[in-house]
């Protein structure tokens, strides 16, 4: 019987610190599990923080970039109206004087309003 109680007593005190270290051990996890989640709504903060100052400086960025592609494709049109013309010219320079004649009054009449001869 002595042996009984013996025994029963040990069961006890290995019970009782086999709970404490479990009760430490979900302690622990749960402050890790705080800090974690404190890091994670830190770097959210952050992330928030450098995508809106990206977006503010796209949005001030826009307007110049829009600009100057419009400018760039203004000055390929020009240039390829320019191109056109000089080729123009450049044919009209190589013709005779009746051709060139024929060429200039079927140019102007349709310029001009009124009657076409």
């Amino acid at each position: 019987m002595l042996h009984d109680n013996l025994g029963n007593g040990m069961e006890q005190d290995i019970l009782h610190v086999i709970l404490e270290v479990e009760r430490e051990i979900r302690q622990q996890l749960a402050e890790a599990q705080q800090q974690a989640d404190q890091r994670l709504a830190e770097a959210r903060s952050r992330s928030d923080e450098e995508v809106a100052r990206e977006e503010a400086r796209l949005q001030q960025a826009l307007p110049e970039a829009v600009a100057a592609a419009i400018e760039g494709e203004a000055r390929q049109s020009a240039a390829a109206v320019s191109a056109a013309a000089q080729a123009y010219a450049d044919r009209l320079s190589r013709l005779d004087e009746d051709a060139l004649r024929e060429v200039l009054l079927r140019e102007l009449t349709a310029i001009l309003p009124g009657d076409r001869p």
